[in-house]
């Protein structure tokens, strides 16, 4: 099914620890949003999770902008190349250069797994949509507004096809937590001060 720009259903909304004991301080905060992965069975599992529920949390408040006066345009164009476009670009990047490289040497990405060319694809649309965004007015809100649920559609099945694959690609490789840490720390790194 496609995703539209709608809220996590209810009692889905933010990942959790899945190892903590703790409840949470919110009663909110129940399981992960992905349609994939639903309950974390283990680290495998929980650290692609975290990337992703960020990007689907930003998602759902790009849902919520309303794009019906030239000020919520422009706030909206800010908040897109500054915070958005910025994290998922990062995202992508250390993706393709740091961990899956790293992944790949112990296993390949299944046949059917399209990953970079999904990269690539969100990558164009993301471009197209920060320049509407950046000249968008009332007028042209609806072609806006048609561009944002493009990419969350396309986001959402990306990450769910990596869902599908990288956790198994991770238990099948061997790695262990403390390696995948490791390479987390680079991306991390790579963030800056």
């Amino acid at each position: 099914s496609t995703a539209k720009c709608q809220q996590p259903e209810a009692g889905k909304t933010l990942l959790t620890d899945p190892a903590s004991t703790q409840k949470p301080a919110d009663a909110q905060i129940k399981a992960p949003t992905s349609q994939i992965i639903t309950a974390p069975k283990d680290w495998c599992d929980a650290g692609l999770l975290i990337p992703h529920e960020a990007i689907r949390l930003m998602l759902n408040e790009m849902c919520k902008f309303r794009l019906d006066s030239d000020k919520k345009l422009a706030a909206f164009s800010k908040w897109y190349s500054q915070i958005f476009y910025v994290v998922v670009h990062h995202h992508h990047d250390a993706e393709e250069q740091i961990y899956m490289p790293w992944l790949t040497k112990k296993v390949p990405f299944p046949p059917d797994a399209k990953v970079e060319d999904e990269h690539k694809a969100l990558m164009a649309l993301m471009n197209t949509l920060r320049s509407s965004a950046a000249e968008a007015t009332k007028d042209t809100a609806a072609d806006l507004k048609a561009q944002i649920q493009e990419l969350v559609d396309l986001m959402h099945s990306h990450l769910h096809a990596e869902e599908k694959v990288v956790p198994e690609m991770l238990r099948s490789s061997g790695y262990t937590q403390e390696e995948e840490g490791a390479i987390i720390g680079q991306i991390v790194e790579g963030l800056g001060p």
